[in-house]
């Protein structure tokens, strides 16, 4: 279920697994399982939704990215865009929050920007940073492309069942609205 998945989300990724993997086909829940991530542990951590179409190359990506961070970002600003970011995962790291970059439909990354997620965690502080990639079964393909070195096995993966059918999606959806306004 996702709600089983979602608690082996959250143990990856606070408990040092850097870069983390959904797959699924459309309609799987994807997207719904992220936003739920974000809800249930906004104590926890501070997740930044990304779009790939927001890559255009990586010192824009990261200049967009220090954008997204929360206002408490700027006592951490630096000499450079990278630095901010990585400054400021370690401070939440200091607060036991982490830095959670969420990018969907992830399915057809490239290898400019895998490496920039690279060098994101590279730079960051041990257990400060999480990347959480969503994106339909050609992800791990993807992957591998971009990085045939070993670049799958980089990833802690997870894959949402394909739904049996709308009717039950829309329920778990719905038993999974009621336990997150009940929680």
């Amino acid at each position: 279920t996702h709600d089983a998945l979602l608690s082996k989300l959250i143990d990856d990724a606070f408990y040092g697994r850097p870069l983390i993997a959904v797959t699924g086909v459309r309609g799987a829940g994807k997207t719904f399982l992220a936003k739920r991530f974000a809800q249930q542990f906004a104590n926890e951590a501070e997740c930044i939704p990304m779009a790939l179409s927001d890559f255009d190359n990586r010192d824009d990506f990261i200049k967009r990215l220090v954008t997204k961070l929360s206002p408490d970002s700027i006592e951490y600003a630096a000499n450079s865009p990278l630095n901010t970011v990585v400054d400021y995962a370690g401070s939440l790291a200091d607060q036991e929050r982490l830095l959670v970059l969420i990018i969907d439909d992830a399915e057809t990354l490239d290898g400019a920007f895998l490496e920039t997620l690279y060098e994101l965690i590279d730079e960051a502080d041990e257990a400060s940073l999480c990347c959480l990639l969503l994106g339909e079964p050609e992800l791990r393909d993807a992957i591998e492309r971009a990085d045939p070195d070993g670049g799958v096995e980089d990833f802690t993966w997870f894959e949402l069942p394909e739904p049996s059918s709308r009717r039950q999606l829309k329920r778990e959806r719905e038993s999974s609205r009621a336990k997150v306004v009940a929680g």
